[in-house]
């Protein structure tokens, strides 16, 4: 470093500590300052560095990846002349200051993302989060491009890429703790594996590292604060605020597992190797959100609707407080879709969707007088109507059982052993609703004949979204919607082919 000018000895009167950090996959150290004394003094940068979300919200069609890692990219932002003493380190060999970036100054990271955002300003599908870039393409052909351009980019501005970390034109690829593909998102087998491995936590400390390996997937898991809430019981009166002398001993207590806990323990890890598969937003398709409320957490499901199947997109969940448990079954219920909203409102802004709830009385939420409503209940009806007034029932309801057996697709239909399929063309022939559409010529539906594969005969399916849906005859609508409703609560609906299908 001293050779290439990025360190000179010094005479500050500024010293940080100096420590040594080994490089991942390498035998090689990093020297990083302790700069926390400096860090504490330091205006901070408010500059945002980006999640995998605000990338993966543009990944839908992307099918070759890569991802591009930079030299020392730290290293490629100088300092200020004026600021450069205030760097210096304490070494074995004297003090010593840097004329270029380093690892440990608070600032760092939002000051490198300025300029790489500015390098990659304009470039179609390339994505910066600081020194990693990732790069989408629908195609081979159009990678190509994508990685000339950017590499075009970089020689202009004077960056270098480490080719050995480098990974060109993959289906899948490992990106900021996630693996992702043309499919969608998911947690890394190697970090699944730890948290599977994670032994039963002795005391506080060991079970927040736990939850912190949790929680960094918790967006893939449905009901995340419903499982979790027996353990996280244990941090109460424990919070990230500094703590007395004996709080801090509390720390390192033994925990007294009860059998909830354990229970809770074990289900957590079957969550998080169970992980869904996030799909990858479709821009303009049809966004749905389930929400669910218990009595210690309220949960939410948004999906969209792709080749007529309904897909996960976001999972959301946190566990109520002490007063928020007190309330009745309808205002945890709403609480828990003005909660989703303000989840997902970057998702939801300027879409039309349907909010799915198993509460009833919520349905005619916007129909009653205000003046019944309590000022809470009127500031989360408020919020709601900003965005939807589309709240629908997900049992009883005829529009609902309509709109789920509407949509049942032939591929699916003849895999479930529940039906005769040449019963079940039948009773579409004696149909008392098919008869009327087919004479009617209803606008909404293109009935066609579609031969079922595993019997032989044909089914009437309504073809008018592109993908064939058997239309359900008065006589099977009870069967198959009790089977529906038997499976799982609403929000389990995406666990299963069949749910998604009827």
């Amino acid at each position: 470093m001293m050779h290439l000018g990025h360190l000179r000895p010094s005479k500050s009167n500024y010293a940080s500590p100096l420590h040594m950090i080994p490089k991942k996959g390498t035998l090689n150290w990093r020297p990083v300052g302790y700069y926390r004394a400096l860090n504490s003094q330091t205006l901070k940068d408010k500059y945002p560095i980006p999640c995998i979300a605000d990338f993966t919200a543009e990944l839908h069609e992307s099918k070759i990846f890569s991802r591009i890692d930079l030299i020392k990219a730290y290293h490629q932002i100088p300092i200020h002349p004026e600021d450069i003493h205030k760097t210096a380190i304490c070494t074995p060999f004297g003090l010593f200051q840097s004329t270029r970036m380093q690892f440990g100054l608070c600032n760092a990271s939002a000051t490198f993302q300025r300029f790489i955002n500015e390098v990659t300003r304009g470039l179609p599908g390339v994505y910066a989060f600081v020194d990693d870039i990732l790069i989408a393409s629908k195609n081979h052909e159009d990678h190509y491009q994508h990685l000339k351009t950017l590499f075009s980019r970089l020689d202009e501005y004077g960056l270098c890429i480490n080719v050995s970390k480098c990974i060109f034109g993959t289906s899948t690829i490992d990106s900021l703790g996630f693996n992702l593909s043309e499919n969608g998102i998911k947690p890394l087998p190697y970090k699944v594996k730890c948290i599977l491995d994670f032994p039963k936590p002795d005391t506080l400390t060991q079970l927040r590292r736990f939850l912190g390996l949790f929680n960094f997937y918790r967006c893939f898991i449905p009901k995340a604060a419903h499982i979790l809430a027996p353990i996280v019981q244990f941090l109460k009166g424990h919070t990230n605020k500094k703590k007395s002398h004996p709080s801090v001993r509390k720390a390192f207590e033994q925990l007294k597992w009860n059998e909830n806990a354990e229970q809770a323990f074990l289900a957590a890890k079957n969550a998080i190797a169970e992980a869904t598969l996030l799909r990858h937003p479709i821009p303009g398709s049809q966004l749905s959100l389930w929400v669910d409320a218990s009595d210690v957490a309220i949960g939410g499901t948004l999906s969209q609707l792709s080749q007529g199947k309904w897909e996960p997109i976001a999972f959301f969940s946190m566990k109520l407080n002490k007063s928020q448990q007190k309330w009745s079954t309808y205002d945890r219920e709403l609480f828990s879709i003005y909660s989703a909203i303000r989840k997902f409102r970057h998702m939801l802004e300027s879409r039309n969707f349907s909010i799915y709830t198993d509460q009833k009385p919520l349905i005619y939420a916007f129909k009653q007088n205000p003046n019944k409503c309590s000022p809470r209940q009127l500031r989360h009806l408020y919020l709601i109507s900003q965005y939807s007034t589309d709240i629908r029932h997900v049992q009883g309801s005829q529009n609902i059982v309509a709109d789920a057996l509407s949509r049942i697709e032939v591929d699916s239909i003849t895999k479930s052993p529940i039906l005769n399929f040449k019963e079940f063309a039948r009773a579409q022939k004696d149909d008392s609703d098919i008869q009327k559409f087919l004479h009617n010529d209803a606008p909404s539906l293109q009935l066609e004949l579609k031969p079922c594969q595993t019997s032989n005969c044909n089914l009437l399916c309504d073809t008018s979204t592109g993908v064939p849906s058997p239309f359900v005859p008065i006589s099977f609508r009870k069967l198959i919607f009790d089977h529906l409703h038997n499976l799982a609560h609403p929000l389990s609906l995406w666990d299963s082919s069949f749910n998604q299908t009827y």
